[in-house]
């Protein structure tokens, strides 16, 4: 019976040190850092504000688009879910 010990590869493992997964020498970008997640010009208050008017006003849109395809023939709206475990279950017994 053949017995297996784990250890990692050089190769892995010189691979996972921090020297090699970023390298610190590289010259910048940019020479002002830049600021990804937010405008200066945005208050807090603004950005709640649009939020709130973003939810409202997208379920009411919701609303109209699927009343608007409801009346159209060709598109199914209610598509039903998957079946259930009870479902699945039942169509087995009537199978077999």
């Amino acid at each position: 019976m053949a017995t297996s010990t784990s250890q990692a590869s050089p190769t892995v493992v010189s691979q996972t040190t921090a020297s090699t997964l970023v390298p610190s020498d590289a010259p910048a970008i940019n020479a002002q850092p830049v600021e990804l997640d937010a405008s200066a010009s945005v208050t807090p208050e603004e950005v709640r504000r649009r939020r709130g008017s973003e939810i409202r006003g997208g379920s009411e849109k919701r609303d109209e688009i699927v009343a608007q395809r409801k009346r159209d023939p060709g598109v199914i709206v209610d598509v039903p879910g998957g079946l259930t475990a009870e479902e699945v279950e039942a169509v087995g017994k009537v199978v077999r």
